[in-house]
């Protein structure tokens, strides 16, 4: 019977966080685009689910885990841009439970454990680059998330194992989760020392641990070579990686990190409170802080290193400022005076109430009520196109091929990776040679927005394309092939 109470209350957490974060980011569902990473994650899923090979046919600069993860969706539920939404929503959902049942075994009342999952989802429900726009950080998180569960839950060595293997899955995803992963270690490593209780067999588990996590990315490694497609999974994985150029303009980063830290007030400031604070709680059975400070500043190592300034990026710091930030609802922990009238039931859950309504509200007018100009071109050139129609949205969105159900005609499906220097310098791509090779499948429509830098798609728009229509709304122009 207890067991049942226990189950139950269980999963009305989860039902909680999942409505929570449901209402929060609902209007953001209908958009086609909110980030176009979303959007190159869609369109190589359903090219996989064709047949094609990743690397070889479509590609990207994303490691293999969001496109499979994506193309098993795709697969599951159908090709519902609404769905994947919703899908985020879940992966959220379950992240937060998964934060708040951590707290729960390591100590903390019901209170800070809920807190420290509702603060997780707002985190990830407000601005648009920081959470909203679903990206790899939201589905590595779950698994580093998943993996400290276990880590805190179980009390035998193969914890740590298990753990390993967890992370190395995340790590498929984006290699910055190596980061939580090597703040993990360093924690565990540091607790040994302070109880005096390392031995060369609790370094053998973690050395273990640690090849259990390259386990996954190893067998991605063996999969390609096996099926002949390793040298372009090689190039994108490693020769991709090292050329892309590290730019650090280190007023600029600062500036950023300051700018997240004050744009999340008063979450921010309840995390730094919980921080400095000399106050202790009771019953905690690990050392929450010291995990916490090693877990933080890993975190913002992985974000500072590739001196690139993408909101989503920060995502990943959003886990340990969860973690701690949620401590300041502690029954026994001292509030700070100046906004202790935060945490009166009445004004907090009417503040809270407040928070809720403004942000759905904001949401509605930047993903509702505006107009969603790749759906209105889609819309236009489906019912002029006909079977076997080769489309090229050029410099415009590539949701426009899913939206089509259509196959681009060039493997590079980022718009970014043939239109921005960075991108095709760092891939050893011509984009000039690359033009040519779409012309050559004589796409019926191109798409241009905002003029084409290339001359030899210009050259094409002049002498084998007449202009059909200008959507002035979304300022982008239709050629069809004469």
């Amino acid at each position: 019977m207890l067991y049942d109470k226990l189950k139950k209350s269980e999963i009305d957490i989860m039902l909680l966080l999942f409505l929570l974060s449901f209402v929060l980011r609902f209007f953001s569902f209908f958009p086609s685009v909110i980030d176009h990473d979303e959007s190159t994650y869609l369109v190589v899923a359903k090219e996989l689910l064709k047949g094609k090979v990743l690397y070889t046919d479509v590609t990207d600069i994303k490691p293999v885990g969001i496109f499979y993860i994506t193309a098993g969706y795709l697969k599951l539920f159908g090709d519902s841009i609404f769905g994947y939404r919703i899908f985020g929503v879940f992966v959220i959902a379950l992240t937060s439970f998964l934060l708040y049942r951590t707290k729960m075994r390591i100590g903390h009342p019901k209170s800070v454990a809920l807190a420290t999952g509702i603060i997780y989802v707002f985190f990830l429900s407000v601005w648009t680059y920081y959470g909203v726009a679903i990206n790899t950080e939201h589905f590595y998180n779950l698994f580093t998330t998943l993996a400290i569960f276990i880590l805190f839950a179980v009390k035998n060595n193969w914890r740590i194992l298990l753990a390993g293997f967890i992370i190395g899955i995340g790590f498929l995803i984006k290699i910055a989760v190596a980061f939580d992963f090597a703040a993990i270690l360093l924690f565990l490593f540091i607790s040994d020392i302070l109880d005096k209780r390392l031995t060369f067999k609790r370094l053998g588990v973690y050395c273990t641990a640690g090849l259990l996590f390259l386990v996954p990315f190893g067998l991605v490694n063996l999969a390609f070579y096996l099926t002949g497609h390793f040298n372009d999974f090689a190039r994108m994985h490693y020769h991709t990686f090292f050329n892309y150029p590290q730019e650090k303009h280190y007023l600029r980063l600062t500036i950023w990190i300051l700018d997240f830290f004050i744009r999340f007030l008063p979450i921010t400031l309840f995390f730094f409170w919980s921080f400095f604070s000399r106050q202790k709680t009771n019953h905690i059975v690990i050392r929450e802080r010291l995990f916490v400070s090693v877990w933080f500043v890993f975190c913002l190592i992985s974000v500072l290193l590739p001196g690139k300034r993408f909101s989503h990026y920060l995502i990943q710091m959003m886990l340990p400022v969860s973690f701690l930030a949620a401590n300041i609802f502690h029954p026994e922990f001292k509030k700070p005076g100046f906004i202790g009238y935060l945490f009166k039931k009445k004004i907090g859950y009417s503040l809270l109430t407040v928070l809720i309504v403004l942000n759905v509200w904001l949401q509605k007018k930047d993903y509702y009520d505006i107009i969603d100009c790749p759906r209105i071109v889609a819309g236009y050139i489906k019912d002029k196109m006909t079977k076997g129609d080769v489309i090229y949205t050029g410099n415009e969105q590539q949701i426009i091929y899913f939206l089509l159900n259509v196959s681009p005609p060039t493997k590079y499906i980022h718009r970014s990776l043939l239109f921005n220097k960075v991108h095709y310098n760092a891939l050893g791509i011509d984009p000039n040679q690359e033009f040519q090779n779409i012309l050559k499948k004589e796409p019926r429509f191109i798409l241009e927005r905002g003029g084409f830098v290339s001359t030899e798609i210009s050259k094409a728009l002049n002498n084998e394309y007449a202009f059909k229509k200008y959507f002035s709304d979304c300022e982008v122009k239709l050629y069809v092939r004469k």
